[in-house]
């Protein structure tokens, strides 16, 4: 994610002159977002010639992978793809800003300099980098992905894509989990139209089939749901025989080793942070859960620092009360042990859309590794789309039956598989709260809407307005910092009308209706969807 990716692919029929350099190739540059938010454009462009001109690139390129030869494909260019980098209201909150900005960038703002930055995209460039290693070759019709993080969008490209390749090739080295095939990075290519530095780069393997989407494992036959289970328990019982010593991102080995070493934690939270607030998370190696976890819980408490668009009183109540009482419980949801070695390498976004299937369900690849961390058991956790702590994944299907055909298959291969027995004690979602904290670290925008489905029922009895009532009655600080954060609200909301960059979409100031419909659909699909895996 935090990248895009262009597609420049050798359009031809079965009368083209395949070696006609004349032929024009179609590039496509578009971010891959959720599926309701994707943008295209598309463009032409004359096919590369057999020779690149070096010059177009600056700087020493990497050297090309020893297995390339005169028989390798020629290739067609993906250039890399994003999730947003701020979700709107709920995302852009976070750390104290620096004194030379007072007001953070509003969610639209980034996503000017990222569209920016995508329109700037030099599809000539790309396809010459990509000719590059694969022996100056043009583009014919084979297809690799270069992925081109956005730079308004990352903090730190360049540490991102390290991260990710170090991540990528362990994993190929020590498991049999399907990922693409990486065949080059570096951070010296010119990729962007009228710019004077330099881009960091991934160029992969390209994966034929399609991202999975929620709706497959409703639709499909019974047996390719369970073929489809079955390999993705393959995947995560793989991933968590990967241990560490301690918690963190991986790095190369700067001794020049063949594994990897555990770095300073690199996360999509902090990250989001970080470039919202224009202000640097300072992170370390982690040596045990409670400091993990205090590390995370503080890039959440910042986030959530940050003015928002038209923050209603009501909302800012919720957000104050729900992180209050998640930082009271957290340490008792997911551990409080000094030294809990070994830590675990785990997916950060294993969500849908990170699986690649085919027609049958069977996993062609897991994409996206960037973000990927090692951390303590507790927060090795399922994908949340399998335990319902997705909630916008399961908003519209019948969710009961994907827990229960994911837990059937779990609890047939718990005979010979410590970690699918350990993985339905996690599916008893109604004492286990590690699942819920582990999503709302990872995704600090879920707070609210998880806090209530899951957290807020095991520790309280009384109504919610009741509790909060009583919350705000005892504690006049906290009440006193909702009355401010209202206030700079209010302020910033003021500062983007002036500038002329608040849209009619942030201009609308949440009521109190807003958050009671919002809340009354976060209990009613805990009502139809509630379920306990079957007891054996």
């Amino acid at each position: 994610m935090n990248s895009y990716q262009t597609t420049s692919k050798r359009q031809s029929s079965e009368d083209e002159d395949q070696d006609n350099p004349t032929k024009r190739s179609r590039v496509t540059i578009k971010p891959k977002k959720d599926d309701k938010n994707v943008a295209t454009c598309s463009m032409s462009k004359k096919q590369i010639g057999d020779k690149v001109d070096a010059k177009r690139l600056a700087g020493p390129m990497p050297i090309p992978p020893a297995e390339f030869n005169e028989d390798t494909p020629i290739i067609v260019v993906d250039v890399g793809y994003r999730q947003a980098a701020t979700q709107r209201f709920f995302t852009l909150r976070g750390a104290i800003l620096p004194s030379n900005a007072r007001f953070p960038f509003s969610p639209d703002e980034i996503d000017d300099q990222c569209q920016e930055f995508i329109d700037s995209a030099d599809e000539d460039a790309v396809c010459a980098l990509a000719s590059l290693y694969n022996n100056q070759k043009p583009c014919q019709n084979k297809t690799w992905v270069v992925r081109i993080p956005i730079e308004p969008a990352i903090k730190d490209t360049w540490a991102k894509v390290q991260s990710e390749v170090a991540t990528m090739q362990y994993v190929q080295r020590h498991t049999s989990i399907p990922i693409p095939r990486i065949y080059a990075h570096g951070r010296n290519a010119k990729l962007i139209k009228n710019s004077s530095v330099t881009q960091a780069f991934l160029i992969l393997e390209y994966i034929p089939g399609r991202s999975l989407k929620i709706q497959d494992l409703i639709d499909s036959a019974e047996m390719h749901r369970k073929s489809f289970y079955a390999e993705l328990i393959k995947v995560l019982s793989e991933l968590r025989k990967l241990e560490f010593p301690i918690a963190g991102s991986l790095m190369p080995d700067p001794k020049g080793g063949p594994d990897p070493v555990v770095s300073n934690t690199l996360s999509m939270a902090s990250n989001e942070l970080e470039v919202s607030s224009r202000s640097q998370v300072v992170s370390s190696n982690l040596t045990s859960t409670t400091h993990f976890v205090h590390d995370q819980f503080e890039i959440l408490m910042e986030t959530y620092r940050l003015p928002a668009v038209s923050l209603s009183r009501e909302t800012a109540e919720l957000e104050t009360f729900a992180l209050d009482s998640l930082g009271q419980h957290i340490h008792q949801f997911v551990g409080d042990g000094h030294n809990d070695a070994p830590y675990l390498l785990a997916h950060a976004d294993l969500r849908c859309s990170n699986i690649i299937i085919d027609d049958e369900l069977h996993i062609q690849a897991v994409i996206d590794w960037d973000w990927a961390n090692v951390v303590p058991r507790k927060l090795f956790t399922l994908p949340p789309w399998t335990t319902g702590h997705d909630l916008d994944a399961i908003a519209y299907v019948p969710h009961r039956m994907i827990m229960t055909d994911f837990s059937h298959v779990l609890r047939a291969k718990q005979k010979d598989s410590s970690y699918c027995r350990e993985a339905l004690e996690e599916l008893n979602i109604q004492e286990n709260l590690a699942l819920s904290s582990a999503q709302i670290l990872r995704h600090p925008s879920c707070l609210i809407r998880v806090y209530d489905k899951f957290i807020f029922p095991k520790l309280f009895r009384d109504s919610r307005s009741a509790i909060l009532s009583s919350y705000f009655q005892r504690n006049k600080t906290k009440a006193m910092s909702v009355r401010q954060r209202v206030y700079e609200s209010m302020q910033y909301t003021k500062y983007l009308r002036e500038k002329g960059v608040l849209r009619p979409d942030e201009n609308m100031t949440s009521t109190t209706g807003d958050i009671k419909a919002w809340l009354a659909k976060a209990r009613a699909i805990n009502q139809q969807y509630e379920f306990s895996p079957p007891t054996s």
